[in-house]
């Protein structure tokens, strides 16, 4: 069934979880409170949305199953990373079925992100693609637009979701109407497919698969595996064989952070994660920190704030129930 809403939040994970059926995760990288908006439709198999983050959250993980993604940035401030590339302002992100991708948003991010059903992008794919082709790997990259072709999609799709957020905010609304939005909807997906995959009017870049690239995600990795403990930069440096200059400028190529400081974020939260999945009170705090390597409380208690604008005890108090927490404002959804 077709169905359309609009959320407002500052949990960041609530937002995630409005996404259907992605297989992901967030973490959110830059340190203050998170707030967020989401203007969502849902036609059919294919989802389209308008996401805006104030605060800079890594996405991690697949689109839904057998459907292609996409976004488009309307606005920014910052720049972001795919898969330790840089992303310009008028590159659209796309991501093939099947393959796991990573996006690092600037600090602030407003984009139009689409999940489109694999059969009918290939469709389109055949239509304006020079060469037809389904190889999937062509689709799974940066699609690099000129400015004035980037100019013209943003201006298109800002009217779209000007007529999407209004349908969302309208009390009477019929299936007709809904029936309207979907046609629409499907318009403006074709018009981004068309202008992303004419060759006479973008580059599409493969992700960037540099060796200082690899060298970041298995010393993650490494630390995911090494859950009940803090590692050291010199424990990394020993089990993955390289120096630990080497180990600093991979992430500073790749992430814009030292070593120490990206693993404390993730190990963060990952303490978040934990907490906002159980409704226990400090002893759950305490044993999660202590678990995650974090033995020093207080000295926990102030970093974890820092990064995410309250204190662990307050994300299991409030953990959220179909609210958008701190902002009061509901799931609107319309049928």
């Amino acid at each position: 069934m077709d169905w359309f809403g609009r959320l407002i939040s500052t949990d960041f994970d609530e937002l995630r979880q409005a996404f259907a059926e992605w297989d992901h995760e967030y973490d959110q990288i830059a340190p203050g409170p998170f707030r967020g908006e989401m203007t969502f439709g849902q036609f059919g198999t294919m989802q389209v949305s308008r996401v805006s983050w104030h605060n800079r959250i890594r996405y991690r993980g697949q689109t839904p199953p057998d459907s292609f993604a996409l976004a488009l940035t309307l606005t920014r401030r910052g720049h972001g990373r795919r898969m330790g590339e840089r992303v310009g302002r008028d590159d659209v992100l796309l991501q093939r079925p099947g393959r796991e991708a990573e996006f690092v948003a600037p600090h602030a991010w407003d984009a139009f992100v689409v999940s489109i059903p694999r059969a009918e992008f290939l469709k389109y794919s055949r239509a304006y693609f020079r060469t037809a082709s389904d190889d999937l790997d062509l689709f799974h990259g940066l699609a690099k637009l000129g400015s004035r072709q980037a100019g013209l999609l943003r201006q298109e799709v800002r009217l779209y979701c000007d007529v999407l957020e209004a349908a969302c905010s309208g009390r009477d609304t019929s299936e007709e109407d809904i029936r309207a939005l979907g046609r629409i909807s499907r318009q403006i997906v074709r018009d981004v497919c068309g202008t992303i995959l004419s060759r006479e009017r973008c580059e599409i870049a493969p992700p960037n698969s540099r060796r200082d690239r690899a060298l970041v995600m298995d010393a993650e990795a490494y630390v995911r595996s090494q859950s009940n403990r803090n590692v050291g930069i010199l424990e990394l440096c020993e089990v993955l064989a390289v120096s630990e200059r080497t180990l600093h400028y991979a992430f500073q190529r790749n992430v814009g952070r030292s070593p120490a400081s990206w693993i404390r974020t993730i190990r963060l939260n990952r303490v978040r994660r934990q907490l906002r999945g159980s409704d226990s009170a400090f002893r759950l705090v305490k044993s999660v920190a202590i678990e995650n390597g974090f033995c020093h409380l207080s000295r926990f208690a102030a970093t974890y704030r820092a990064q995410f604008g309250e204190l662990p005890s307050d994300t299991v108090r409030l953990r959220t129930s179909g609210y958008a927490r701190g902002a009061g404002t509901p799931l609107s959804v319309v049928r």
